[in-house]
């Protein structure tokens, strides 16, 4: 099955605690496309350290890139472990 009309949205909403006590929302979403692949990564920032924004934002961005640059490279290496599982 081929898609070809795809939307993308993302958000990411501060809760309380932290607008209360000033604190920056640590989730971050990123979305990429390359040659036909969509990729969207999701961060939950860990609100105990205090640059985890900066953190999640890195780590979505760096792992979206990579996952779309070397899809069928993943794609063929999990198809492959799953048949040495079964």
């Amino acid at each position: 099955m081929i898609i070809e009309k795809i939307r993308q949205a993302s958000a990411c909403v501060k809760g309380k605690d932290h607008e209360k006590k000033g604190v920056v929302c640590q989730d971050k979403t990123f979305y990429n496309k390359s040659n036909g692949i969509h990729v969207i990564v999701l961060s939950d920032g860990a609100g105990s350290r205090k640059f985890s924004h900066i953190g999640a934002e890195i780590v979505t961005k760096t792992i979206g890139e990579y996952i779309t640059q070397n899809f069928t490279k993943l794609f063929i290496l999990t198809q492959t472990l799953l048949l040495m599982v079964i």
